[in-house]
């Protein structure tokens, strides 16, 4: 009787085993045999790990995907992320005149990469993608309006509602930084008590609406009015807008407003026991129409699904009053998909006077709402924020990053803020600040994590750049005038020299032309001197452009006319006065470079004289040539300059 296998066992009982198993080891098992491979890829293998793992198969969606396999790597790698990845601190410190002592901040709204951050009269933009420090920070004057009882302020806008009705707001786009508070071209008759704006970045539109204590709603869009009712006679106490849905809120009522027309109520009183006055905080999840209402004691899931389970209350109870709730802000935002795996949650953290953390899936179907995870902290100061992934605490002098579905810790991030009063999160970001200094922590590179970091070598300034820049372009404008100068060099040797590439025949080629050019002008008449230098310039100016004429060539010309003439005066003197008869040595004025020559020497720059003086004859009798003179002189120029 042969023994049995692992892979004689049901395919439900290997599914079991092989949940109990790390992701680490289904590598090996798939190379086992077909069998394994084909449990190791089936889908019901990994919604057992979630089970065995989280105890529940109800959770928000990281990766966007409806595969739990897919879900379950990307969890796992985004939070190796967060535990091994360091650190890039960077300290802000917000003021606009380093003259005056910073003004404490009364809000920061935190949307990677961008950071806002409102005080009185002045909002500051932070830009934590950019390299350079002076493109990071800027500043924007927003002055407040006097008088102003309701004001909301998020990423792309700003709006103020005033105690006698008026309602002011200013765009934080790129084409309005420079441009006033503006109001808008209509009013309440009573005061604004409640006010919010929906800004969408790269839109151009602003939509505003605005409630007053008549129970008055208005909607606003680029400052004008749009639409205008009255849904209450109690005064707006709160309002929530997203797209085409309303929320309005008073002392008793919740008010579900669709596309500015239809209004659906619901009893607030009857819901949760009180009224609006006793309730500590207000969220709303879009994605998945819930209304997070919060007392001291007990959180309610109030249903605003207007077509399914309109007004459901799923309330629950905790032992200690709750200090404070905060809901995973990009997922409420997000129109809920049941088709992701996990069925696509929304996650709350609700933080109570006992310093425990609490994750509730808001989401989750049932009667009763279940508490997913819970963080148990020994600090009295503690601030909490929540995401699909983490739940981060700040609290004295350090901040603490927890798995929001097991609230198991990735990490602990000591030197912080003692008592910090804001704290912000995305995915590998946190921002957290006290008063007027925020300390922004980077564990999560931004664009593609699967690129390799570059050495500092390569992390060059921008003015560095520019300067190599400037000197390359300087030095390829020298390269090609030196090969524009080289090829026009190259083409008066071709037409005049050859292939001969003598430097000693170059010269005498110059020699014989000064020779040629100062003879003829001696052999003119003296009172035709004048005249003749005329023609000669005028000549000359028929087949040389003045551009061309070169003053160190008509100087050497003018020397060598010279120096002729007194050689002339000295052999007159020779032929008139016999040798013998001489009573005195007359005294040499000066000596010519050529009187100073040997004999030999002296013959052959006569020879060259009489080649140089048939070579002007030719030049005189032959006009058709006036271009190649022109080449040559300026080859004769060019290799008496070197």
């Amino acid at each position: 009787m042969s023994r049995p296998s692992l892979s004689s066992l049901p395919v439900e009982v290997l599914v079991n085993i092989f949940s109990h198993l790390d992701d680490s080891d289904f590598r090996s098992l798939e190379q086992t045999c077909k069998l394994f491979d084909r449990i190791v890829h089936d889908e019901e293998l990994w919604k057992n790990l979630f089970l065995q793992r989280h105890n529940t198969l109800w959770f928000p969606s990281f990766s966007r995907s409806n595969l739990y396999s897919m879900e379950y790597i990307k969890r796992n790698m985004a939070l190796n992320e967060w535990r091994h990845n360091r650190a890039t601190k960077t300290k802000y410190t917000i003021t606009h005149d380093v003259s005056q002592q910073p003004q404490d901040i009364s809000r920061v709204v935190f949307d990677f990469p961008r950071c806002a951050c409102y005080n009185e009269g002045m909002v500051t933009f932070l830009q934590l993608q950019k390299k350079r420090k002076k493109d990071r920070v800027a500043y924007i004057q927003c002055t407040t309006p006097h008088g102003t009882s309701a004001r909301h302020f998020n990423i792309n806008a700003v709006v103020f509602g005033r105690y006698d009705g008026r309602v002011f707001g200013k765009l934080l786009t790129n084409k309005s930084y420079l441009s006033p508070v503006t109001e808008f071209d209509d009013r309440h008759y009573s005061a604004v008590t409640a006010i919010v704006t929906t800004a969408y970045q790269d839109s151009p539109d602003d939509v505003c609406v605005s409630g007053d204590e008549s129970g008055e709603v208005i909607w606003w869009r680029n400052t004008q009015k749009e639409k205008k009712m009255k849904i209450s006679s109690h005064p707006i106490a709160d309002l929530h807008v997203h797209k085409n849905t309303t929320i309005a809120i008073d002392l008793e009522t919740i008010y579900v407003i669709k596309s500015m027309e239809e209004v659906h109520s619901i009893d607030l009183i009857a819901k949760i026991g009180t009224d609006f006055s006793n309730c500590k905080v207000t969220k709303v999840d879009f994605g998945g129409r819930n209304i997070v209402v919060a007392t001291l004691f007990e959180i309610y899931v109030i249903s605003i699904d207007i077509g399914k389970d309109f007004g459901r209350t799923r309330p629950m109870f905790f032992l200690s009053a709750i200090q404070e709730v905060s809901i995973d802000e990009a997922t409420a935002k997000k129109e809920r998909d049941l088709s992701l795996a996990g069925g696509d949650g929304c996650y709350i953290a609700v933080l109570t006077e006992d310093k425990n953390v609490s994750t509730i899936n808001i989401r989750m179907p049932g009667v009763d709402l279940e508490c997913q995870s819970t963080v148990s902290l020994h600090e009295s100061w503690v601030t909490c924020q929540i995401n699909n992934l983490v739940v981060v605490c700040a609290f004295s002098g350090m901040i603490g990053v927890y798995d929001v579905m097991t609230g198991n810790e990735i990490r602990v991030i000591r030197n912080s803020e003692h008592y910090p009063e804001f704290l912000n999160i995305s995915h590998g970001q946190i921002l957290v600040g006290k008063e007027s200094t925020l300390y922004y922590y980077q564990y999560v590179s931004i664009g593609d994590h699967s690129k390799k970091k570059r050495g500092g070598n390569r992390a060059r300034s921008n003015k560095w750049n520019e300067n190599l820049q400037q000197q390359l372009k300087m030095y390829d404008d020298e390269e090609q005038k030196r090969i524009t100068d080289r090829n026009y060099m190259d083409k008066l040797k071709k037409k005049f020299v050859g292939d001969i590439d003598d430097e000693e025949v170059q010269f005498q080629i110059a020699l014989m032309e000064s020779k040629g050019s100062s003879s003829q002008l001696s052999s003119l008449n003296p009172e035709d001197h004048l005249l003749g230098s005329q023609e000669s310039n005028s000549t000359t100016n028929q087949f040389i452009d003045d551009d061309e004429i070169d003053v160190d060539f008509l100087k050497a010309l003018q020397d060598s006319e010279t120096q002729e003439r007194r050689a002339e005066k000295r052999r007159e003197r020779t032929q008139k006065t016999p040798i013998g008869t001489l009573d005195h040595v007359y005294e040499r004025e000066s000596v010519s470079d050529t009187e100073s020559l040997d004999e030999e020497t002296r013959r052959q720059i006569e020879l060259i004289d009489e080649l140089h003086a048939s070579t002007a004859s030719n030049i005189q009798g032959s006009e058709e040539n006036d271009e190649e003179l022109a080449l040559a002189i300026a080859l004769s120029l060019s290799n008496m300059n070197n």
